[in-house]
């Protein structure tokens, strides 16, 4: 190929089906993204790039199906952010290796049926696991397992078990930030002991997990939490309640589309340093509000 000397590639939008062969005499690119092209095949060839530091195969507009990738992107030594497309899989059928990829930061994208969870703990420098689905009882052991072995790990997880995620990673110590799509949820109560909830979260979203009992009476006892995300169906109940000594860091709290939210109620000194209140699709509860604001005027 022309262009020798080509460090940064970005293609987004631009449609073709897969790149040619002969891609990898381009030995000085650093940045390559073809997201949203519609890629269904990455040649072997861009396993050799030396350089490369940014791979992103994200397509969330065309989802036109499976992108398969070379099993051999544990070659790409200096790769320092891998965004996958949610559809892949490796060539020949085998589980996607990434175990040689050391200096690897982000990984987004990963569904465990396709990759080898253990090799998550072979990549020593990794920071940001976002859209990881993990599904079925023995991958979401093992996926625990290693989140717990982590440290100042950021993790958004998508699982048909959220909830039961959910109410284990809230018993770590190691997590920063950590974000949970159920897509078929159970109802149920998150734990309550204080001393062993989760004492780095800083950030949590939640989406999906049809939390029954009032989530705050847990949450709130989160002693480092700032941002908090209650996403679409978070919460289904119809009361929460927030304590006085509760969400002592709390900066930033985003309600979203829970229908049967009716009355929430914040004791005088819960949150004292709160500086966003973000409250969407909430009808009922926007109801209360504005009731309970007539009564207070009069």
């Amino acid at each position: 190929m022309k262009l020798k000397l080509l460090r940064v590639l970005y293609l987004s939008g631009v449609r073709f089906n897969k790149l040619p062969q002969r891609f990898g005499s381009l030995i000085h690119l650093r940045f390559l993204c073809i997201k949203d092209c519609g890629v269904k095949e990455l040649p072997s060839s861009i396993c050799d790039l030396p350089f490369l530091r940014t791979l992103d195969l994200r397509d969330d507009i065309t989802n036109e199906g499976d992108c398969a990738l070379p099993n051999a992107l544990w070659k790409l030594k200096q790769l320092r952010h891998l965004y996958l497309n949610r559809k892949y899989h490796a060539v020949g059928g085998e589980k996607l290796t990434l175990h040689g990829l050391d200096k690897l930061e982000t990984l987004e994208g990963i569904a465990c049926e396709h990759m080898e969870i253990s090799d998550l703990y072979k990549l020593k420098n990794l920071r940001y696991l976002y859209h990881a689905k993990v599904n079925g009882n023995e991958s979401i052991s093992k996926m625990i397992n290693y989140i717990e072995a982590a440290k100042d790990l950021r993790v958004h997880l998508s699982s048909d078990a959220g909830f039961v995620l959910l109410k284990k990673l809230l018993m770590n110590c190691n997590i920063y930030e950590l974000s949970i799509h159920a897509s078929s949820a159970l109802c149920g109560k998150l734990p309550k002991q204080a001393s062993h909830l989760c004492p780095s979260l800083q950030s949590l979203t939640l989406s999906g997990c049809e939390i029954g009992d009032d989530p705050m009476e847990a949450l709130e006892r989160l002693p480092n939490l700032r941002i908090l995300k209650l996403g679409m169906l978070s919460f289904v109940g119809k009361n929460m309640v927030c304590h006085a000594s509760g969400f002592p860091q709390l900066r930033h709290l985003f309600i979203d589309n829970m229908p049967a939210l009716e009355n929430w109620t914040v004791e005088g000194g819960s949150m004292p340093h709160l500086s966003t209140l973000t409250i969407w699709d909430c009808n009922k509860l926007l109801s209360w509000i504005t009731s309970r604001a007539k009564e207070s005027s009069t």
